[in-house]
């Protein structure tokens, strides 16, 4: 017996439960330049030990449909779930440590076996091509156990004859490049560097993230005191008998790379140690004719005279650097992340050192205390979404926000304790809440913790330092970046808030609005909106309708 299934993207298919809370889908809707996604869920109760084969109908669409498996990821913490009382667990996928379903690989075609009693999943992209005619398309799949055994399921996509507009939405997931090295076992600049940094780029940009953090310096992020990362410092640092200067080298072949694979605008990597400033980052240069010598770092206090007259040679360089190359307008700047309440003494001063050499930049910073943006310390800043409402009656000139390890349910977030809705759902706060960005800080953080040292998160032990399905939306596979099925859903939301804007500007925002509210039942909040599997596929379906009698009009 095979038994196959066709399920929403929004479904977490584990190898040991039949997914019976999995919403079936038999139809959809998508606009053109669309990607729409679901997954093949399968079980047979017997071992197969050759490759399975699984066949797409012939269909207009067949060679847009793009097939991958879906792998188990080792899963060990868990999230704040399991400190919760039992009654406080509702709506978490589960709080044991375990395999959850996340890496997605291109070798359907090679690797499709199935153990007795154990469920798979193969997830099914369709890119809609811009030019596709409006209509509606079958779509059959056929996975074969044996010659004698097989099992066939039917979807019917429609296409709205209407195109998806392009993201307006400012979109931050820092990128490593320490991880990246380490991954590869390449160094940094060369040659065999560059040449996976661009494949990785463009999947970056691919998925919707257009802002590209920019170590000018090592990034000093989630580093224990003491402790340092491998040197990733894109600014060339010499210093004779006490004299700076500046090389840009590889600064200027970073931003025409990041340009070249679609990459909007560029973050300076932060110029104070995290989390209060206290310190200055690790900063290598030539001094007096001796190479790579670590001379900024915990050793040096943020308000050190020798930091500062640093940051007075080097950051009016840069600035002079990023005006001729063009893209002033496109960079944002960053002092220190997540200034706590009482930082505010010391982030003011640090600050008074950079301030004076970036007028006309902007400074955007993880900050979610409103004091920092009334005393005119932080331009742009981005609160947790926990503290996002207080930040709504602000005159902001963008609004953002973000989310990290936390927090979780009723918040949005994407690790792995939680439904993929909470994950998809963002697409639709950040429109509800006309958000102009969001942050995240892990891309491809593929470190022990805070030791600085490489962990590869497709090990069987994975990183214990910070909450599964936090640190990264990719995976390092041999040639490249593997995808994740957290990094597809977050990208559906954000083309569900494309789509929405779409409507908006036939409708009015008030009629969209509307149709939310309508189809939730409620009002949208940042911490209540529905979990369920089935209200983003009903407000997607209704939007898309809604789009596609204006076009009758």
């Amino acid at each position: 017996m095979l038994d196959l299934r066709l399920v929403s993207p929004l479904a977490k298919v584990f190898p040991d439960a039949e997914p019976v809370h999995a919403l079936t889908l038999k139809k959809g809707s998508a606009l053109r330049g669309e990607k729409y996604c679901f997954q093949l869920a399968y079980c047979c109760n017997t071992f197969v030990r050759g490759p399975m084969k699984l066949e797409v109908a012939e269909s207009p669409l067949k060679k847009h449909i793009r097939l991958l498996r879906v792998v188990n990821v080792a899963t060990a913490r868990m999230g704040d779930v399991v400190m919760r009382k039992p009654e406080e667990q509702v709506g978490f996928e589960r709080t044991k440590p375990g395999l959850f379903p996340d890496l997605l690989k291109d070798d359907v075609q090679k690797i499709l076996y199935a153990d007795p009693f154990v469920w798979y999943a193969v997830w099914v992209e369709v890119d809609v091509p811009q030019n596709c005619k409006a209509g509606r398309y079958p779509l059959s799949f056929t996975l074969f156990e044996d010659e004698e055994t097989s099992a066939t399921v039917k979807f019917e996509l429609e296409v709205i004859g209407a195109m998806l507009p392009p993201q307006l939405l400012s979109h931050t997931e820092w990128f490593h490049c320490d991880c990246l090295a380490q991954a590869y076992n390449v160094a940094l600049w060369t040659p065999k560097f560059w040449k996976i940094l661009e494949k990785y780029l463009k999947n970056f940009v691919a998925h919707g993230i257009n802002v590209l953090y920019t170590p000018i310096v090592t990034p000093a992020l989630d580093t224990a005191f003491g402790e340092e990362r491998l040197t990733t410092q894109l600014v060339k640092v010499t210093r004779t008998k006490g004299k700076y200067s500046f090389d840009f080298t590889n600064l200027k072949r970073w931003i025409r790379l990041a340009r070249k694979c679609g990459v909007r605008c560029f973050e300076m990597s932060h110029l104070f140690s995290q989390g209060g400033a206290k310190y200055s980052p690790k900063v290598v240069a030539d001094v007096d004719g001796k190479k790579d010598q670590r001379i900024f770092g915990w050793h040096v206090e943020a308000l050190a005279p020798s930091y500062k007259k640093f940051l007075d040679a080097m950051l009016p360089e840069l600035v002079k650097f990023l005006k001729a190359e063009g893209v002033a307008e496109d960079c944002y700047f960053h002092i220190s992340d997540e200034p706590a309440g009482d930082h505010v003494a010391q982030y003011k001063a640090v600050a008074a050192i950079v301030h004076k050499h970036i007028k006309g930049f902007r400074v955007l910073e993880a900050a979610s205390h409103t004091e920092y943006f009334t005393e005119g310390l932080i331009a742009l800043p981005v609160p947790c979404e926990y503290a996002l409402t207080q930040f709504l009656p602000l005159d902001l000139p963008e609004r953002w926000t973000y989310y990290c390890g936390g927090p979780d349910l009723p918040y949005s977030n994407r690790i792995h304790t939680m439904p993929a809705s909470a994950n998809r759902i963002m697409g639709t706060l950040l429109y509800v809440y006309e958000m102009d960005g969001f942050a995240h800080w892990g891309y491809n953080f593929w470190n022990w913790g805070n030791t600085g040292v490489y962990c590869n998160p497709l090990s069987s032990e994975p990183d214990p330092g910070f909450h599964s399905g936090d640190p990264c939306l990719v995976y390092p596979g041999p040639e490249g970046p593997l995808d994740s099925i957290r990094s597809e859903v977050f990208f559906a939301g954000l083309q569900d808030q494309r789509a929405l804007q779409l409507l908006e500007s036939l409708a009015g925002r008030d009629a969209v609005l509307k149709l939310i509210r309508k189809t939730a039942g409620k009002d949208l909040q940042i911490n209540d909106f529905p979990i369920e599997q089935a209200f983003l596929h009903k407000l997607r379906d209704a939007v898309n309708n809604a789009i596609k009698k204006y076009l009758k009009k």
